[in-house]
Order: structure tokens, then C-alpha cells, then sequence
């Protein structure tokens, strides 16, 4: 069990003055809320509560554990809190342009996790020239480029590099036989 989770019960019982009111509000046991308080307890190896007739009252470390963690303990519900009720997914989708092949084969598969993640994307199929013009009138947000055009606005970073092979029949005429091509490969 976390420390955490022992601070939250902690505190709950602090502020609710009683056990069993913390534990309703935290939607536990009874049981579990004294067994948060005892291994908190044993952990700091001071007690935080002591009875008083039928009910408990905070100890001076208690107090002072109240007040030590209870700002960063709200945050964290509140971080929390707003986390679950902000909207999910993306206003704006991710527009992405680059070469039809290389985004069908080798870049989209890789993205098809974003709707997942609430993004949505959209692609542009073109040359480097007309995608590059088109991101900087901001109508995309990537490039995928195949040549680098200089431009002060634009930043290039190599993320892949491709191997051409030249392809020849077998019974071609003799002057593109693979035969002769790989020797050729192999420099002078």
C-alpha cells in the first residue's frame, strides 16, 4: 500500500474528526482506514490519534503531519480532479504531408495509435516543394521531405536514410545483366 494512500486516509480522518466518517467519505472499510492510520503510524513510529471516550482526537504530530502535507495532498487531488474532467483528444488535428509511398508504408502504420491518444491526423500527399510551401503558409504542421530547401523558417532533421537498388531481367541485353551490375557495384 502507498505512503500516499496512507496520507489521504490520514488526512481525511483529520479533517472528518472520526474514522468511520473518513472511511464513508473515502468509500472504504472501516477496517482499512484503521489499518491506513496503524501503518502510517508504525511508519513514523509516533501515534496521530488517541481516543477520547468514544471518539479520537489529533496528537501535536498529527497536527503538525495535517499541516505538513495537506496543501501538497489538495494539489494532488485537485491535479488529479482536473485531469479526468479536462477534454480529451486534441482541438486541432496534426496535418503531416510527404511522398504517398513513404507515408502509406513506412510512416502511417506507425501512427495509428493516435486516435487512441485523441489526435487526429491528417495527410497530404505531394512533392517537397508544394509541401514545404504549404507548411510555411501554415496549412501543415510536418513535412516529411525528400530534399532539403533551404529556408531560414524551416528546420531539417534526417530521420531516415533509403537504399536505391537498380533492377535488370535476368535475359536482359547483356549490358544490364545483374551479373554485370553487382560487379559494377563493386567499384573499379
Amino acid at each position: 500500500m502507498s505512503h500516499l494512500t496512507h496520507l489521504r486516509t490520514f488526512l481525511a480522518v483529520y479533517r472528518a474528526g472520526s474514522v468511520t466518517k473518513a472511511s464513508s467519505q473515502l468509500a472504504i472499510t472501516q477496517p482499512a482506514a484503521s489499518g491506513h492510520i496503524k501503518a502510517l503510524e508504525a511508519h513514523l513510529k509516533q501515534s496521530l490519534f488517541r481516543r477520547v471516550g468514544r471518539g479520537i482526537e489529533p496528537t501535536a504530530t498529527a497536527d503538525w503531519l495535517a499541516r505538513a502535507a495537506a496543501p501538497y495532498l489538495d494539489g494532488l487531488e485537485e491535479t488529479l480532479g482536473a485531469a479526468t474532467t479536462r477534454p480529451t483528444g486534441f482541438a486541432d488535428p496534426l496535418r503531416l504531408g510527404g511522398p504517398a509511398e513513404f507515408l502509406a508504408e513506412k510512416v502511417l502504420p506507425s501512427l495509428a495509435g493516435l486516435p487512441e491518444l485523441g489526435m487526429r491526423l491528417e495527410t497530404k500527399f505531394g512533392l517537397t516543394q508544394d509541401l514545404v510551401e504549404h507548411l510555411e503558409a501554415g496549412q501543415l504542421d510536418l513535412v516529411i521531405a525528400t530534399v532539403r530547401i533551404p529556408r531560414k523558417a524551416i528546420g531539417y532533421q534526417a530521420i531516415y536514410r533509403e537504399d536505391f537498388v537498380l533492377v535488370a531481367r535476368r535475359n536482359g541485353p547483356p549490358r544490364f545483366r545483374p551479373s554485370l551490375l553487382r560487379s559494377a557495384e563493386r567499384g573499379p
